[in-house]
């Protein structure tokens, strides 16, 4: 009986404990931050009033990111709670110089989960994080929905968090990748680009076609739409469904073998689908435009010299010798590529005899 009653008595004290020391924090959901001479730190907290959607907002510079936040510390009525943060948007001139700081930072706070979104931008910070939606009160709220909508429907962002970019900008033989935002018309918008590092430095953004590539070959582009021209001047579309993708790098040529399942969304064409011959030529389309955006993809990173598809990465596991004693830089300036595309067509519904043929 004694210990019933003093297992109860913790639970009672603990809840009690933890409820008194959550109401005395300040949450923070969305942290910026840029940097010139000093860092230029901006959070939202959370307005812990009964039924309330809105954010406070602190602003500081400091000469380290603990400096800024420690200067925000003095103006904050409560304590920091870092343990809560959706995104963390960093000014992409923090990154041209290294990420190495911004993660030491990270890393050395035990406080912060690192499942966090991270993304770049070359947009004014101030303006990024003043901006809120009609349906989302909370800015925080609205960039991390809006990229994991993005990122399933569009296809062109990936929804990466903390620890996957901090996996991949250190893993031998792959270098990382960040999803990057901007302002249109006072809306915060993801962009088509994708950032793209080298060890630890910003270098470059792919356009909306190499990150559309980049998303498909990595199975992050399921649910996005695949437009192509099916005449001189009408278009086509359909919904990639599930995506099958692996790689093998023989002979100096990189062989990438992809099963994708579409859907048709919409054909603008005088294509007839009743039969074999025009679902055939409309897969052929479909197929020819997956593989320009992958091509795309390919050559930039045979341009640029920068391994973001991680082929050093397959050849360090597969076939190390070959890795230790070869330059990955002309290895991938000098590779060739073969891309072979199998795609099911399906339909769950018809509005026109044939159309189960999808």
């Amino acid at each position: 009986m004694k210990k019933i009653l003093l297992i109860l008595l913790m639970f009672f004290i603990t809840g009690c404990t933890d409820y008194r020391e959550l109401t005395d924090m300040a949450i923070v959901s969305n942290i910026a931050v840029d940097y010139t001479d000093k860092y230029k730190l901006i959070i939202q907290v959370l307005d812990n009033k009964e039924n309330s959607n809105n954010v406070i907002v602190y602003k500081s510079n400091g000469k380290t990111l603990e400096d800024a936040f420690r200067n925000i510390s003095l103006e904050c009525p409560k304590k920091l709670y870092l343990g809560h943060i959706r995104t963390f948007i960093v000014k992409d001139n923090v990154f041209i110089d290294g990420a190495s700081k911004f993660i030491d930072f990270i890393l050395r706070n035990h406080e912060i989960e690192k499942d966090f979104n991270i993304l770049v931008t070359n947009d004014d910070i101030e303006d990024i994080m003043s901006i809120k939606t009609e349906l989302i009160n909370i800015p925080s709220e609205s960039i991390s929905k809006g990229i994991e909508n993005s990122s399933i429907v569009k296809g062109t962002i990936s929804n990466i968090y903390f620890d996957k970019f901090l996996m991949t900008l250190y893993d031998t033989g792959i270098e990382g990748v960040l999803p990057s935002i901007k302002i249109i018309d006072n809306n915060i918008v993801l962009d088509n680009k994708i950032a793209i590092f080298k060890k630890d430095k910003l270098i470059s953004y792919l356009d909306s076609d190499s990150s559309f590539g980049y998303n498909i070959l990595n199975k992050g582009s399921s649910k996005s739409i695949v437009t192509f021209k099916c005449d001189d001047t009408n278009y086509s579309s359909f919904e990639l469904l599930d995506i099958n993708s692996n790689y093998k790098f023989i002979n100096n040529t990189l062989i990438i073998n992809l099963k994708l399942t579409a859907t048709l969304k919409e054909l603008n064409c005088n294509i007839d689908i009743t039969n074999n011959k025009g679902v055939n030529r409309l897969k052929n389309m479909f197929i020819d435009e997956v593989k320009r955006v992958i091509n795309k993809t390919i050559d930039d990173e045979k341009k640029l010299q920068i391994d973001y598809l991680g082929i050093g990465r397959y050849l360090y596991k597969n076939n190390y010798d070959f890795y230790v004693s070869n330059n990955m830089n002309n290895i991938i300036k000098n590779m060739d590529s073969k891309i072979n595309v199998d795609v099911v067509f399906t339909q769950k519904s018809s509005i026109k005899k044939g159309d189960e043929k999808y």
